[in-house]
């Protein structure tokens, strides 16, 4: 009886889950009929071949700076307490076949596609900056993620690196000290990077 119970309110949390991930993402801008994130996720599927892959980076492109405003948005998701409790009910059971998507996942999708967007992602840059001050580690290393892999400008990633080779995360701070040795060695020998990241220092 328990379980009947548990299954009931699972369905009637899924089905408001669905109704408003259909309502969200008929307002996402789209390219042939199909969604930004489904274009996205086409990428993202095992399935998918290169001559696919190639297309949905196309329609990511023609999208453009549309696409900007979803995926600084994006990259700054949360799963509420509720919603978070459901997924790892689902994790915990597998044989039921369902997913949900977790905040993680969105913002994997969002660096995803900064990274389709390409050059055409500039217009996104201050956003992205402003992100690698959020309070919440993920956001803070998507956004800087998502710098990285634009190889975004030495005026706008600069200030960022030589800020995030202080953070409290040892991820954060340890890509910061990568990227900040590779693209800027001078820089990175002034903020004694070598010093705090050996390994990183070039013969």
């Amino acid at each position: 009886m328990k379980r009947v119970r548990v299954i009931l309110i699972l369905a009637v949390v899924l089905a408001a889950v669905a109704a408003g991930v259909f309502v969200y993402r008929n307002r996402e801008p789209r390219y042939q009929g199909r969604t930004l994130s489904d274009w996205i996720e086409s990428v993202q599927r095992a399935s998918g071949t290169d001559s696919d892959a190639r297309t949905a980076v196309e329609a990511v492109q023609r999208i453009g700076t549309n696409s900007v405003p979803w995926l600084l948005k994006w990259n700054v998701a949360e799963d509420s307490k509720g919603r978070a409790a459901i997924i790892s009910w689902l994790d915990r059971h597998p044989a039921l076949h369902l997913h949900i998507r977790s905040a993680s996942d969105t913002q994997h999708t969002a660096r995803l596609g900064m990274a389709m967007l390409g050059e055409k992602s500039k217009p996104a840059w201050p956003g992205l900056v402003q992100l690698t001050y959020d309070k919440d580690e993920n956001v803070r290393y998507s956004a800087l993620c998502c710098l990285s892999a634009f190889k975004a400008d030495k005026e706008t990633y600069l200030p960022v690196l030589t800020r995030l080779v202080n953070d409290p995360s040892l991820l954060i701070k340890t890509h910061a000290a990568f990227d900040l040795s590779d693209r800027f060695p001078e820089e990175a020998e002034k903020a004694g990077v070598y010093e705090r990241f050996p390994e990183l220092k070039r013969n």
